[in-house]
């Protein structure tokens, strides 16, 4: 037995120690020849009932390790929870704008043996990763202390493979590679305030003007989001490129105003600090006005937001 011999004499406390029982393997730690070598026996067991009992409790039936249960069940395809995506298939508003935020801050992780991990961080999220977990029923919300950031991730291949046809390519190299998606029409204005939330900026620039910002990793996505926000509501925003090779999209002024009427309404899915700064842009005073600015899509989707600078849209404002 290792350890202390029986009666020997603490320096510490002068009396005599207890020597420590042997350790005793616990029956999920061992490792047999079952385990290695006749998982025939076991396979029609274990495609039976690895998604409803403990991996512990099937390790201990077995008599084998919880690893050697995971590697097994991996090679035969199955998994702990149902991989369910008809959340994702069936498109909705929430899902369009998960999918957006997603193609912002999001990222896959393809882990040989170990799966695939779906993931969005935020690092103010003001709740919404704990939102979206309750809204699609599944993933996992963790926090990492280390970037004060907090992140979802679903386990899933076939969400992956989803995302894959949806973007059309490889969505583990999306920052520069990114294409858009093919989103119904319906829900574009949430998949764009999704990727807005993310990927976004509203506030207010050095001139005091209303001001949108999107920054786009690829220049295919960034044209194709220029694109359908003039198609959807007659606004124009203008291009540039900033550091690091990111494409810039800017919306300033009466154009901010309208995109941001257009993006955030009540009752929208967003992070509440997008929409508080969204609201507030609205009620901003801008500066002079370019009536050559606005295009005739603008004046037929927003009536009343033009309609409060009067009758000359080169007239300052003074009111609200």
């Amino acid at each position: 037995m290792i350890g202390v011999r029986l009666g020997q004499i603490s320096r510490k406390s002068g009396k005599p120690c207890r020597p420590a029982a042997p350790y005793q393997t616990r029956p999920h730690e061992r490792r047999c020849d079952v385990a290695r070598t006749n998982w025939k026996d076991w396979n029609d067991w274990l495609v039976e009932n690895y998604a409803d009992v403990p991996t512990r409790e099937i390790a201990e039936q077995i008599g084998c390790s919880m690893g050697a249960v995971k590697q097994q069940a991996h090679k035969l395809g199955l998994a702990k929870y149902p991989d369910d995506i008809s959340f994702f298939e069936n498109w909705t508003a929430e899902s369009a704008y998960i999918i957006g935020l997603w193609a912002a801050d999001g990222y896959a992780n393809v882990r040989p043996g170990k799966g695939v991990a779906i993931s969005i961080s935020q690092s103010h999220g003001d709740g919404m990763m704990e939102t979206i977990r309750e809204i699609v029923g599944q993933g996992s919300v963790y926090h990492i202390p280390q970037h004060g950031s907090m992140r979802w991730t679903l386990y899933s291949r076939r969400f992956y493979e989803f995302l894959n046809k949806l973007f059309g390519h490889d969505v583990r190299a999306k920052s520069r590679g990114l294409q858009w998606p093919d989103v119904p029409p319906k829900y574009e204005r949430d998949f764009i305030r999704g990727f807005c939330d993310g990927d976004g900026h509203i506030g207010i620039d050095k001139r005091g003007r209303s001001q949108i910002r999107f920054y786009c990793g690829s220049e295919a996505f960034r044209d194709a989001l220029l694109s359908k926000i003039a198609n959807r509501t007659g606004i124009e925003g203008t291009t540039s490129l900033a550091i690091n090779d990111v494409h810039l999209i800017i919306y300033s002024g009466i154009k901010a105003v309208c995109l941001a009427n257009w993006l955030y309404r009540d009752g929208d899915m967003a992070i509440a600090r997008k929409m508080d700064a969204a609201r507030e842009i609205q009620v901003q005073k801008q500066d002079r006005i370019n009536k050559d600015s606005l295009t005739p899509k603008m004046r037929q989707t927003f009536p009343t937001i033009l309609g409060r600078y009067g009758r000359e849209t080169t007239q300052y404002l003074l009111s609200w």
